[in-house]
């Protein structure tokens, strides 16, 4: 992307006059769908006239900015009753102005903040904040759980498709169990507004428990999807050795002059159509020709399914005679085999010894 790339300076900014900001005062920049945590660098990108100005001041007087995400991300000019309470201080390391007119922040991460009161009289969101301290941080279990959680994060790297070798060892550098949970918590593949509880969560041993589960559901997915990607190469692997295998077989019997095979199928396929089958048999025996296609003409299976397309071909689907209910005619025919049975059986009788 061409950018005007500049450090971000007051001589590369419009400057905005407003009088300046007591410390518990801070500059609020509503974000879409984009969480800051502390120690995170990230770029934010801004067209909305309100949120420039209010980072342009903030890079004109060297000021800090305060992210806050927005409740709907479709409101176009959100007051505070419009966005979550607690955010993220950050400096900004970078502003760039792209040809588009989109105006880009890198900024960086520093502490959670709470929104008290608005301050009117800007031309850009102003709050008095107030800056929220860390607890729970020397509770016997935050070092196993950070560890616990470095493992389940390189876990989810090596699942990760091209992962960069890098990502592990920035990963494994990090010594803060406060700032792995927010650096996990950045790149988690989750929805902003479960990023944002857990930004809201200030006991550090809750933090790294809810990063952790989060994580580990992560990394069942990720493990289920390598598997998935897996079964499925292995089946399209064997369907294109098959290929390759019966092409090879197709020249072999060109070679041998034995192409015979090929024609008689396809007669076959004739043969079916033109039996007059109903159309779920006729889709049947379909079926068992690909089937028969597949088969080695040698092997056993191949002639018995050859027959069985064979018998269904010759039943007299679209073959039958008319209907003639006769009762007084089946009547006759069953009375005389009757007789000639009764006679059989007295002629039998007849003619063998009698007993002594």
């Amino acid at each position: 992307m061409s950018t005007n790339d500049t450090p971000a300076t007051p001589e590369t900014v419009e400057p905005v006059t407003a009088p300046s900001l007591p410390e518990d005062m801070l500059i609020v920049l509503p974000v879409r769908n984009l969480v800051m945590f502390p120690g995170v660098i990230l770029p934010v990108a801004m067209k909305r006239p309100k949120t420039v100005a209010g980072a342009q001041e903030a890079v004109r007087t060297e000021s800090k900015v305060g992210f806050l995400l927005q409740k709907e991300p479709e409101t176009e000019d959100p007051g505070f009753d419009d966005l979550h309470r607690v955010g993220t201080v950050a400096s900004v390391v970078r502003y760039i102005t792209a040809p588009d007119g989109t105006h880009h922040l890198v900024c960086q991460g520093e502490r959670r903040f709470r929104v008290l009161d608005a301050v009117g009289g800007f031309p850009y969101l102003v709050a008095r904040v107030e800056y929220l301290n860390e607890t729970g941080s020397t509770h016997p279990e935050v070092e196993a759980r950070a560890l616990y959680l470095k493992q389940k994060a390189m876990e989810a790297i090596s699942l990760l498709p091209q992962a960069p070798a890098e990502l592990g060892n920035s990963l494994q550098a990090i010594e803060s169990p406060s700032a792995l949970a927010d650096t996990i918590a950045s790149f988690l593949d989750v929805k902003p507004a479960e990023k944002q509880r857990l930004l809201e969560i200030a006991d550090l041993r809750e933090r790294l428990e809810r990063v952790a589960t989060l994580l580990t559901q992560r990394v069942e997915v990720l493990r289920l999807s390598r598997q998935i990607e897996e079964q499925t190469k292995e089946a399209i692997d064997d369907r294109q050795r098959e290929i390759v295998l019966r092409e090879q077989l197709r020249q072999i019997q060109k070679e041998l002059g034995d192409e015979g095979g090929g024609e008689e199928l396809a007669e076959l396929g004739e043969e079916i159509t033109k039996a007059g089958m109903p159309p779920d048999i006729a889709e049947h025996a379909r079926k068992e020709l690909k089937r028969l296609e597949r088969m080695n003409e040698a092997g056993g299976e191949y002639s018995m399914a050859r027959t069985y397309l064979d018998t269904l071909i010759a039943l007299p689907w679209s073959k039958l005679d008319d209907e003639s209910i006769d009762i007084a005619r089946a009547r006759g025919i069953l009375d005389a085999d009757t007789t000639a049975s009764r006679r059989s059986r007295s002629e039998s009788s007849s003619t063998s010894p009698c007993a002594s």
